[in-house]
């Protein structure tokens, strides 16, 4: 089930009024209701586009509000639970309208995903416009967290002396995503060894992947190239006893 914070608005007409004439409204942060709880007839509307931005969970619960009711041939159950009210159920008829919100849905199920893998306490709000822009990024982010080795395909070249192909090989990645108003990173070290491809280049055969480093900021208290150095050079100096590292990170500011 789906569950919202409301207010309920109960008119002192309704008093005075036949049953078929009494009216409620339930307010949400995204929604506004009206209805008859004697007839069932109601009305609604929803606000989740321009302005509008809601911690992550409710936007999720949100739009999957919105694809159900959408759903032709549907109904949904409905109880509002007031205090000091007695519980109040209704069924709501879905009305088969053009709701597609399924790659948003698909977005926000990843960003729930990830906030709850990095224990991210923080409330982390997002709007419809970010979810659309930064979809695809959060969702190949959700995809990194538990993924196999087999899955990671690297190809890289070297610069400089000093690289040894016959030794494993770590490669230390920085993979970040935007998720509203809060930016989510990552360390990534992948381990395996190396086969020689095309001009002079190699490929990674890789049998290990680890997150070394989990990174969360606000968007305006980003973290400092300065300290994302510092953390990538902890990691290699961990690795380089055993592992050939190659560091797919820019550690210059300018870069």
């Amino acid at each position: 089930g789906l569950s919202f914070i409301a207010k309920l608005y109960n008119s002192p007409f309704n008093a005075m009024v036949p049953n078929a004439l009494k009216k409620m409204r339930v307010e949400g942060e995204f929604f506004d209701l009206t209805f008859n709880p004697y007839t069932g007839s109601a009305s609604y509307s929803f606000s989740i586009g321009e302005g509008i931005r809601l911690e992550v969970k409710k936007f999720r619960d949100a739009i999957k509000l919105l694809n159900l009711l959408g759903s032709s041939g549907k109904k949904l159950f409905a109880e509002f639970l007031f205090e000091s009210l007695p519980k109040l159920e209704l069924q709501v008829g879905c009305s088969g309208q053009e709701f597609d919100f399924s790659d948003e849905l698909q977005s926000l199920e990843c960003a729930v995903s990830i906030l709850s893998d990095f224990e991210v306490n923080d409330i982390v709000d997002i709007s419809l416009e970010e979810i659309s822009r930064h979809g695809s990024q959060i969702c190949q982010m959700h995809s990194i967290s538990g993924a196999a080795p087999s899955v990671f395909k690297v190809e890289f070249d070297v610069d400089g002396d000093g690289y040894d192909p016959l030794k494993p090989t770590a490669c230390i990645f920085l993979v970040t995503t935007p998720i509203g108003s809060h930016v989510i990173g990552a360390i990534l070290v992948l381990t395996g060894t190396v086969e020689g491809i095309e001009n002079g280049r190699f490929r990674l055969i890789s049998e290990d992947v680890v997150i070394e480093q989990k990174i969360v900021s606000e968007k305006d208290s980003a973290i400092s190239n300065e300290d994302l150095v510092s953390a990538v050079e902890k990691i290699e100096v961990k690795y380089e006893s055993d592992f050939s590292v190659v560091t797919m990170f820019h550690k210059s500011a300018n870069e």
